[in-house]
């Protein structure tokens, strides 16, 4: 005989702190520290540098936790959204805390940062300020056609890369534009991905987001055009020599990547809430693993370089700028 399992707990009674944990979306978090981790890595592969700005990215990974908690509870305060979110669960009421408590996250964030540098520290007072801009009503900046995939490429895209990246490398780095880039217009495409099935819902709120004005199909066909764009820089760079030709062969996986997308597109509902988060994610898992499989390549690259005694990584390149060494903490 079956146990019967007790009744959950209505969302709108659970505790404050659990209600706050839950706005604050933890599955989203993973992916956020994997793009600070990644401009982290490019630095010291660029240099080919010793390990270095450990304690410099714990605090940036400090900093972006607060500004990831601090974002999503001012979003959550402006939405109030009854209908399913990407990576959240079952429609969660901010408490009232949520708003004030923002605030203190958003101001921490650069806080935070400060003690691993001031680029580091700029890049997370741009991040917030972005947060800020996108959803509080006075800018609003999520309703926008345009603004509000603009600020996730920016500020997830591009600023938060560049802190990992300044705790090691240079920024007059002539690869690190191309890679930025990159970042940016993927996150674009996920972007307009995450709006897919909240059209209705962005429309109710007097929201201009692409879904809301043009429907469903018009943002995949935007999330479609930033994803084959954000191939470009690292073909270019590949060509050119900056970037192991290797990863080309990464590069040439876009179409699998793209597949859940064209899908996507393809169906007779392509805004239907109940399966919209459901197929975001399996395009987010697809372009981590395309991610993964590119970072795999370069490795390859490194370690054959490393077998035959050659100049290594950002060093071993066919184009390798001319760069100053990492200067010796």
């Amino acid at each position: 005989m079956r146990t019967p399992t007790a009744p959950s707990v209505p969302t709108a009674a659970a505790p404050v702190a659990l209600r706050l944990l839950r706005l604050a979306r933890p599955r989203m978090w993973p992916p956020l520290i994997g793009l600070l981790l990644f401009g982290w890595g490019l630095g010291h592969w660029t240099l080919a540098a010793p390990l270095t700005g450990v304690i410099g990215l714990l605090q940036l990974i400090l900093a972006w936790t607060a500004l990831h908690a601090g974002a999503l509870w001012l979003n959550a305060v402006r939405d109030q959204d009854d209908g399913p979110v990407l990576f959240g669960g079952p429609p969660d009421p901010p408490p009232a805390a949520a708003g004030p408590l923002s605030a203190l996250a958003l101001l921490a964030c650069p806080l935070l940062a400060a003690p691993a540098g001031p680029g580091p520290a700029l890049c997370a007072l741009g991040c917030a300020a972005l947060a800020v801009a996108y959803s509080h009503p006075a800018a609003a900046w999520k309703g926008h056609p345009l603004a509000g995939p603009l600020t996730n490429a920016v500020g997830y895209g591009g600023l938060t890369p560049l802190a990992g990246y300044l705790l090691v490398g240079r920024p007059d780095d002539p690869r690190l534009p191309l890679a930025l880039l990159g970042c940016a217009l993927t996150m674009a495409s996920l972007s307009f991905a995450a709006m897919v099935w909240q059209g209705p819902a962005d429309a109710a709120r007097g929201d201009r987001t692409l879904a809301a004005t043009h429907g469903a199909r018009a943002a995949l066909r935007a999330a479609r055009l930033c994803l084959a764009l954000a191939v470009l820089p690292v073909v270019i760079g590949a060509l050119l020599g900056l970037f192991p030709r290797l990863v080309l062969l990464g590069a040439a996986m876009l179409p699998w990547a793209d597949a859940p997308l064209r899908a996507w597109q393809g169906a007779a509902a392509p805004g239907d809430p109940s399966a919209g988060p459901g197929r975001a994610l399996l395009y987010l898992r697809r372009l981590g693993r395309l991610c993964l499989i590119c970072l795999g390549c370069a490795l390859i690259d490194y370690l054959w370089d490393d077998l035959h005694g050659r100049a290594l990584a950002g060093r071993g390149t066919a184009w390798a700028p001319t760069i100053p060494e990492l200067e010796a903490p």
